[in-house]
C-alpha cells in the first residue's frame, strides 16, 4: 500500500535494472503496474475495496492497471453489483488513458447489472467523444492494407478502439434490457453517421439487438448502411439479417448480395456466394448465377457449394441441393475437398443418393474426391455389396479415361483393392445378381492388370502365391 500511495514515485520515470542471481530485473513503475494489475485479477474483491478505502491516496498512475486488473479477471462475474457500481462511479474516465477501454469492458462483462443512469451517460459519453480511435489513423493495419480497406481490417479497428468497444457495451445491454433503448436510441443513430467507419461499423453490435425492439427503424439504418458502403454486409451475422429483411425489402436486399458476391474482398465474396446459395434453395433467387457455374471463381463456388452441404440432408431439399453439385462436375476449379465433406461429415444416404454417388464419383473432379469417397466406404460398416454400382463405376472410368485424365493418380491402388473385394464378397454367393457382379469385378481386374493399372498385378501375384 505504501507503494501505491507514495507521491515521490509520480516524478520517477527511468527504468532501473538490478542485478538478481541469473541476470538482472527491471524495477520501474511500469513493471510494477503489470505485477500489481496481475495481483488484481487473482485477488478481485480484496483489491477493490483496498482502493476504495484509499481512494483519496493511491497514486493516478495505479488506476488504470487496478481497473484493467478488475476488467479481466476470471471472478468477475462473482462481484456484487453494488462493488462494481463503486468502482466506476469512484473514478471518472478521461479521454486520454485506457481508462474508458476498462470502464466499457467491465460493463460488457457485466451486462446483467441495471447501472446507473450516471454510468450510462458516462457510457454514452465515451461512445460519442473518446479520442480513440483518432481519425485518419488505424489502431490495426496489415501490411497488405494500412488504410481500413478491407472489411477484416474495418473489424479489427471497430473492435480494438474505445469508442467501438463503448458501443459493444451498449449492444451488450440491450440484449439483456430492452428498457434501455430508448436511453440509446438517438446515440446508435448518430454514430452510424460518425465520420469515422471503425465507429460506424461498431454500430451493428448496437443495430443488432436493436432489430428486436424498433425493427422498422432498425431495418432503414442498416440498408441506409449497406447502400453507403458494402463493407457494412460483412459483419459477421448480416448473412441472417438480410433474410429477416428479404420479405419487405426484396431487391434492396438482392441487390446488397449482388454487389458483395462481386466484390473484391474475400470476407464480402464469401457472404455473398453463400446467400445467393440459400436464397436459390429457398427463394429461388439467383437462379442465373447458380445455373452459368462455368464463370464463376473460386472463392465464389466454395461459399455456394457450403450452402448447399448444409441443405444436403434436408429431405426438402435434397434433390435441388444434388442438382447443384452436379453443375460442378466438370468444373476445373480446385473444389473437391470442399465436394469432398459429403463423405467426411458423413452426409450421403446410399439408398437416397446411390445415383447421384455414381454419378459425382465418375465426374471430372479429380483425385480427392475419389480419396474421400474411398476413405469413406472403409469406415462405413455396411457391406461392400451395398455400394457396387459406385464401386464398378469408379473402376469402369479408371480404365476407360486413365489417358486422358490423371486425376485418379494416387487412388488406383486404392480403387483396385476395392473391386478385388468386392470380388471377395460376392464370388461365393449363388444368386445370378452376385454372379454378375463378380463377373464384373473379374473383367475389370483383367483390364486394369493389362493396363497395369494400380496394384492388381502385385495383388494377383499374391493371390497366385497362396
Amino acid at each position: 500500500m505504501e507503494i501505491l500511495t507514495n507521491k515521490k514515485l509520480n516524478h520517477k520515470k527511468s527504468t532501473r535494472w538490478t542485478e538478481v542471481y541469473g541476470g538482472f530485473t527491471k524495477n520501474s513503475l511500469e513493471r510494477f503496474s503489470d505485477t500489481f494489475r496481475d495481483v488484481v485479477s487473482k485477488n478481485t474483491v480484496e483489491m477493490i475495496e483496498l482502493v476504495l478505502s484509499n481512494k483519496d491516496t493511491i497514486l493516478e498512475g495505479f488506476i488504470d492497471s487496478w481497473l484493467s486488473g478488475i476488467a479481466y479477471s476470471d471472478s468477475i462475474e462473482n462481484i456484487s453489483d453494488d462493488l462494481l457500481k463503486k468502482v466506476l462511479l469512484c473514478f471518472p474516465c478521461d479521454d486520454k488513458s485506457q481508462r474508458a477501454r476498462y470502464f466499457t469492458d467491465i460493463i460488457e462483462k457485466r451486462r446483467d447489472i441495471i447501472w446507473p443512469q450516471e454510468i450510462l451517460n458516462t457510457l454514452i459519453e465515451i461512445a460519442i467523444n473518446h479520442k480513440d480511435p483518432e481519425l485518419g489513423s488505424p489502431n490495426i493495419t496489415s501490411k497488405d492494407d494500412k488504410e481500413m480497406k478491407s472489411v477484416e481490417m474495418l473489424q479489427s479497428n471497430a473492435i480494438n478502439c474505445v469508442r467501438g468497444s463503448a458501443l459493444q457495451a451498449i449492444g451488450a445491454l440491450l440484449w439483456t434490457h430492452d428498457s434501455l433503448f430508448e436511453n440509446f436510441k438517438n446515440t446508435i443513430e448518430k454514430l452510424t453517421q460518425d465520420e469515422n467507419d471503425a465507429v460506424k461499423f461498431a454500430t451493428l453490435y448496437c443495430l443488432w439487438p436493436s432489430y428486436n425492439l424498433d425493427r422498422e427503424w432498425t431495418e432503414g439504418v442498416l440498408l441506409a448502411l449497406y447502400e453507403k458502403d458494402i463493407r457494412f454486409a460483412g459483419f459477421h451475422r448480416t448473412r441472417n439479417m438480410l433474410f429477416l429483411l428479404y420479405p419487405r425489402y426484396r431487391q434492396k436486399v438482392l441487390q446488397v448480395i449482388q454487389r458483395c458476391f462481386i466484390s473484391d474482398d474475400e470476407r464480402l465474396i464469401q457472404i455473398g456466394s453463400m446467400s445467393i446459395s440459400e436464397m436459390f434453395i429457398v427463394n429461388n433467387e439467383f437462379a442465373e448465377i447458380i445455373g452459368n457455374t462455368g464463370v464463376l471463381t473460386e472463392k465464389q463456388a466454395e461459399g455456394i457449394l457450403d450452402i448447399a452441404l448444409l441443405y444436403f440432408k434436408e429431405t426438402e431439399y435434397n434433390p435441388l441441393v444434388k442438382q447443384i453439385i452436379l453443375k460442378f462436375k466438370k468444373s476445373s476449379l480446385n473444389i473437391e475437398h470442399t465436394i469432398s465433406r459429403l463423405f467426411y461429415d458423413n452426409l450421403v444416404d446410399l439408398d437416397r443418393d446411390k445415383d447421384f454417388l455414381i454419378e459425382i464419383v465418375g465426374s471430372d473432379l479429380s483425385r480427392k474426391l475419389v480419396h474421400s469417397f474411398v476413405r469413406y466406404l472403409e469406415n462405413e460398416s455396411k457391406s461392400i455389396i451395398d455400394f457396387e454400382e459406385i464401386i464398378l463405376s469408379m473402376g469402369t472410368n479408371i480404365v476407360q479415361f486413365r489417358d486422358k485424365n490423371n486425376d485418379y493418380w494416387g487412388v488406383e491402388d486404392e480403387i483396385s483393392k476395392l473391386i478385388i473385394g468386392l470380388y471377395d464378397e460376392t464370388t461365393n454367393l449363388k444368386s445370378p445378381q452376385m454372379k454378375a457382379i463378380s463377373d464384373k469385378c473379374l473383367d475389370l481386374w483383367d483390364l486394369m492388370y493389362e493396363n497395369q493399372i494400380g496394384s492388381i498385378r502385385n495383388l494377383s501375384q499374391k493371390i497366385m502365391d497362396r
